[in-house]
């Protein structure tokens, strides 16, 4: 069991999540991240396997709700990151951009705490 008073407050209060979509034109999807917005609300929030052209994204990106967001697209219908947020309290910078790799720091500014979160998808 951890003591909890020794977890940086970072972890205690940013969500984050990955999620491998699979696809991130369903319209499920869309209902679930909308969901998950208004009652889990995560600082950050990572999609892998978006299969989306890259005309097609900020159109989807948009009905998910989500102001800010940075994306490397699908090579023929394969792969795609996402890397979306909404909080004001949160800041994410991308720092490095490859075909299937994201590296980026994340600031919680009410704490002045940053992280670093790297994303990497890896087709099988």
């Amino acid at each position: 069991m951890h003591n909890l008073e020794a977890i940086p407050s970072l972890y205690l209060f940013m969500k984050i999540i990955f999620w491998n979509a699979q696809g991130a034109k369903k319209s499920q999807l869309r209902q679930q991240v909308t969901f998950m917005n208004r009652t889990i609300k995560p600082a950050i929030l990572l999609l892998l396997e978006t299969m989306v052209k890259y005309q097609n994204t900020d159109w989807i990106i948009k009905q998910f709700g989500c102001r800010h967001y940075s994306t490397i697209p699908s090579l023929n219908h394969v792969g795609g990151i996402w890397l979306l947020w909404n909080d004001d309290n949160t800041e994410a910078t991308v720092i490095a951009k490859e075909p299937r790799i994201m590296h980026c720091t994340v600031l919680d500014k009410p704490t002045a705490k940053q992280c670093l979160v790297s994303t990497v998808y890896v087709p099988t």
